[in-house]
């Protein structure tokens, strides 16, 4: 347009006939030897010959002459402004004259200019839509990209302009309208205001048959040109949603929708729709079947054997928990991943189901450092990219759909990062988070570098381990080395109770520190008898499986076999337990044997903590728990250490609570109502025996009798009454 408006009018022949120009009046003028689109703002009443104009299309004020603004002729009005008024959200100068200053405009310039990559994002203004259609309520982020490290991707980190203001103290935060930037880019992005059509001003009087001999005369000087091509008025009719300066697409987030599942990420191939949709159609009918997600989705990370290891972590997130691996199996493990996948997907092709994806999904993903290939999950589907986490380092990245694969294999190994969070120390900042600073100096220090890992305790429901690092070459400890760099401090005596002590003492008996193997429950949905003797939680429960009447299939066999054991083991230990040695130094974690209070039987047991001369256990085939004498304590027989735990730690399948707030008192009274029921034999269908805690369903059978019994779940009531909520299948929290 520029270009064919000097064209027009630098040969003259178009203008205003001695009209005079007053406020609003569209028209041209020329500035720095160019024409432009103008809007008068004002004339001067000393020299009314001196009239200040707006330039449409650049955002800019000049001062020209009335006797050189021009008719802006038709064809020029059919582009919407290039140019669009707009102000940062959500602040206010600093200050109590409620203006800028001009130091603060001028460290906005600056940071103008040295931004490379510029994204405008709009923001939704409370309440209504203000004055948008004349200014736009807008944050601008400034984007670079910085290489964390040798396995973390180049993370895409954004800035906000409103946001440093406010840190140098040059603006305040409007708590009435302020709102927090979202890092991916995102943010509250609301619909930009349409644009304003640009419509010429013309002299009254004889100003049509002057409008049309001057459009005859630009017409015929520009014929040499070509007339302009109608994709430009198109594409400024468009409404768009989030403006690039100077940016990529294939990096804008854009507005967040709620896209129905599964998705078709734009970008991918369109050919061969019907195939498309076929697939689409056979893979939402699949995904309702519950078994699948969890069939194919990868297994958890085991849960160590022993509480210190060498460990090399790969990962630190934002939130300060550290993703790491055991050394050197863990690597091993990797290695043999990694030459497997570039193997079976090296030079490979998508396929056109390869289109279509859900957040929660396991799949196979390139990684753009190295080219590799690795596994990783689904996180968020974007308009042009897929969110994924490798789910063997813990880091994260955009992803195009054509470098993603669905034919999964080696989902049998489990996932090699354990998720840690760091034992007894609190960052010291009131948001109870660590600074930035803090954390890129950790992630330097540890990942890819090896460490003595202690883990103190295991938080089975979110399943996270509370650990301390001590680099192996230094000997530097890194939880105390945060708090002698005043990053972080020590948690009080009740802190770290409240953050190790109740169901999670249980919980790291039965899964981190088991010293007996765990009993094993048949696989493909074979019903068990189950008897209920306690719940950590409304999903986590403790139950004691049983023998099958009658002759037993293959299935239940093992098991079988397994419940004979422990049924001999009262005898057993009557007979061998007395004249055990007495256990030396006992610690958690440790196996032993002792005499119940109650019937002075010996039983078999776990110590869960010690407090001088006094330790309380854990009593493994019965559940229940004492306080006893550290000199009371044996030595476990060796021959009964391989006999599995009665016991069994077990989580309900789908069960999620249905406060969003977590679990309620009311909740798991609810739960214990259903499956404490005399006289009502539980069931037990494992949906997934590899996990730790094993998920499974607790079903009963209202008419056993029948030919074809109709199980229930024990805990529908529940259900009915709003207290617990069943999550879709693979999407669970």
């Amino acid at each position: 347009m520029m270009q064919e408006m000097q064209e027009v009018y630098a040969v003259g022949g178009v203008s205003s006939h001695g009209y005079c120009w007053k406020p609003d009046d569209v028209a041209v003028a020329p500035s720095d030897k160019l024409f432009y689109r103008v809007r008068v703002l004002s004339v001067s009443e000393t020299d009314p010959d001196s009239v200040q104009v707006y330039l449409i299309d650049y955002g800019k004020q000049e001062t020209v002459r009335q006797r050189d603004i021009t008719l802006l002729l038709k064809q020029f009005e059919k582009h919407h402004a290039f140019s669009m008024p707009c102000h940062l959200h959500g602040i206010r100068p600093a200050g109590d004259r409620g203006k800028w200053t001009g130091f603060a405009i001028d460290f906005l310039k600056n940071m103008l200019n040295q931004t490379k990559k510029l994204f405008l994002v709009p923001k939704v203004v409370p309440g209504g839509q203000g004055d948008e259609t004349t200014s736009l309520p807008c944050d601008l982020e400034a984007e670079e990209q910085r290489n964390m490290g040798a396995l973390e991707p180049v993370r895409r980190i954004r800035t906000s302009f409103a946001g440093k203001l406010v840190e140098q103290g040059l603006a305040f935060s409007n708590s009435r309208g302020a709102q927090p930037v979202d890092s991916s880019g995102g943010g509250l992005v609301g619909a930009l205001p349409p644009q304003r059509t640009v419509q010429g001003t013309q002299p009254p009087g004889e100003a049509g048959g002057v409008a049309e001999s001057a459009a005859s005369l630009a017409t015929a000087a520009a014929e040499p040109l070509g007339s302009p091509s109608d994709a430009g008025s198109e594409a400024g009719d468009e409404e768009q949603e989030e403006i690039p300066l100077g940016g990529d697409w294939a990096t804008i987030s854009g507005r967040r929708r709620e896209w129905p599942e599964p998705l078709l990420a734009e970008g991918a191939s369109s050919e061969l729709c019907d195939l498309e949709l076929n697939m689409l159609a056979a893979e939402q009918a699949a995904e309702a079947v519950e078994e699948r997600a969890l069939e194919v989705d990868w297994l958890p990370a085991r849960v160590p054997t022993e509480t210190r290891f060498i460990g090399r972590p790969t990962h630190v997130t934002m939130a300060g928990t550290v993703y790491l691996h055991t050394y050197p199996k863990g690597k091993e493990t990797l290695d043999i991943l990694q030459q497997a996948f570039s193997s079976k997907y090296g030079g490979s092709q998508p396929r056109p189901c390869d289109s279509y994806w859900f957040e929660g999904q396991p799949c196979i993903a390139k990684y753009f450092l190295d080219d590799c290939w690795y596994r990783a999950k689904v996180l968020q589907v974007h308009s042009e990219k897929v969110s994924v986490q490798f789910v063997d380092y813990g880091n994260t990245d955009r992803v195009a759909p054509t470098e993603l694969r669905k034919n999964v294999f080696m989902e049998h190994v489990p996932v090699q990062a354990l998720h840690c969070e760091l034992h007894n120390i609190l960052p010291l900042t009131e948001d109870g988070t660590f600074p930035v600073k803090t954390l890129n100096f950790l992630h330097s220090q540890i990942v890819e570098r090896e460490c003595h890992v202690q883990v103190h305790h295991f938080n089975a429901a979110r399943r996270r381990f509370l650990v301390s690092l001590q680099l192996v070459q230094s000997a530097i400890d890194v939880n105390e080395l945060l708090v002698k760099m005043g990053d972080a401090r020590y948690m009080t005596d009740e802190e770290l109770a409240a953050a190790a002590g109740g169901a999670e003492t249980v919980l790291d008996a039965l899964l981190l520190r088991a010293p007996y193997p765990r009993l094993q429950l048949p696989a493909g949905g074979t019903p068990v008898p189950v008897i209920c003797i306690g719940t950590l939680s409304p999903c986590l429960l403790l139950v004691q499986p049983q023998r099958v009447a009658g002759d037993c299939g293959p299935r239940l066999r093992q098991l079988a076999a397994h419940l004979e054991a422990i049924d001999a083991l009262p005898e057993r230990l009557a007979e061998e337990a007395p004249a055990q040695p007495l256990l030396e130094s006992p610690a958690v974690g440790s196996p032993c044997v002792c005499q119940f209070s109650d019937d002075k039987a010996w039983y078999r047991a776990v110590v869960l903590s010690v407090d001088g001369d006094a330790a309380r256990v854990q009593y493994v085939d019965w559940g229940n728990m004492e306080e006893v004498r550290t000199s009371s304590l044996r030595q476990v027989p060796a021959s009964m250490r391989d006999v599995p735990a009665w016991v069994l730690l077990v989580e309900l399948y789908r069960v999620s609570p249905a406060s969003a707030s977590g679990w309620t008192a009311e909740a798991h009274e609810a739960v214990q109502a259903c499956v404490f029921q005399q006289d009502v034999q539980l069931w037990a269908r494992v949906k997934h025996g590899q996990r730790e805690p094993p998920l499974l369903e607790l079903v009963v059978f209202d008419e056993p009798e029948s030919p074809e019994p109709k199980p229930r779940l024990a805990y529908q009531k529940a259900i009915d009454d709003g207290l617990v909520v069943l999550s879709a299948a693979g999407r669970r929290p």
